[in-house]
């Protein structure tokens, strides 16, 4: 196995290097919670570990085991943030759940548009625990279709919660790689926060382009139509999918140019 107590220097340093200072674990197993516990015990972290157990493990045992670090305040660099789900895979796999169809799927297919990875059932219920034990609720969703499931199951689990507190949890739409402007509206008005990881401009906006024709794909990353609906949203880089460059996010965020030179959307530039 991986010895993290040897490896916790380097990758730190890789973060630090790029004036980064607070990184999450997007996707937290009960083992690995366990590991960042040891290192945050051991006083190895120098920067600032934010985890979210996953959806499909026993997210409330993870956080019963280590009950210190439940909490707003961090311990040794340290703290659980809230819960995780996810509802779909990306564009660039043709795995993003969309509402129209991809320019064509794996094997040729028009009318495909992927799938979902919950039922609304499940989601909801996910949705319910998390608000319910007053935590915030961090879901993956790329493709639109996904993030109009997010929404429905969120304000409904939000709607059928007993917690006074269940406005105030911020909870996080990771990605939104194609939500529409009407998504964003609904976000603003039910106080959720898109994470926009725009860096996909530069890395994959060409396939995009491919996959869901000038138009949509176009539009990745749609950080104007988050700023236009009044939305705070926050730029991401999914380490290690990339290095945490959050300068280069910003630099797509403002430029929107792919690797192939191809300019995107400039009504989405911020």
């Amino acid at each position: 196995g991986l010895d993290f107590n040897a490896m916790i220097g380097d990758m730190q340093r890789i973060y630090l290097e790029h004036g980064v200072t607070t990184c999450q674990d997007g996707a937290t197993a009960p083992d690995m919670a366990a590991v960042l516990a040891g290192l945050a015990k051991a006083g190895l972290l120098q920067m600032d570990i934010v985890a979210y157990p996953m959806w499909g493990t026993d997210v409330m045992a993870t956080l019963a085991a280590n009950p210190e670090y439940d909490s707003q305040d961090y311990h040794g660099h340290f703290r659980f943030g809230g819960l995780k789900m996810f509802l779909d895979g990306s564009p660039q796999g043709l795995t993003a759940w969309m509402t129209e169809p991809y320019a064509e799927g794996p094997d040729g297919e028009r009318d495909w548009v992927a799938y979902g990875t919950m039922t609304d059932e499940d989601a909801a219920a996910f949705a319910k625990i998390a608000i319910d034990s007053n935590h915030q609720l961090l879901c993956h969703c790329n493709g639109d279709a996904a993030a109009d499931q997010l929404l429905r199951v969120y304000e409904a689990a939000r709607d059928a919660s007993g917690n006074p507190g269940k406005a105030a949890l911020r909870p996080v739409m990771i990605h939104a790689q194609t939500a529409r402007a009407d998504q964003y509206g609904k976000m603003a008005e039910i106080g959720m926060i898109p994470s926009i990881f725009s860096s996909h401009i530069w890395y994959w906006g060409d396939a995009h382009l491919r996959n869901l024709g000038p138009a949509r794909g176009g539009r990745v990353s749609a950080c104007g139509d988050a700023a236009r609906a009044g939305l705070p949203f926050t730029l991401h880089t999914d380490t290690p999918v990339l290095r945490p460059n959050l300068l280069e996010a910003a630099w797509c965020a403002v430029n929107r140019v792919t690797k192939a030179g191809a300019q995107l959307d400039e009504d989405q530039k911020v």
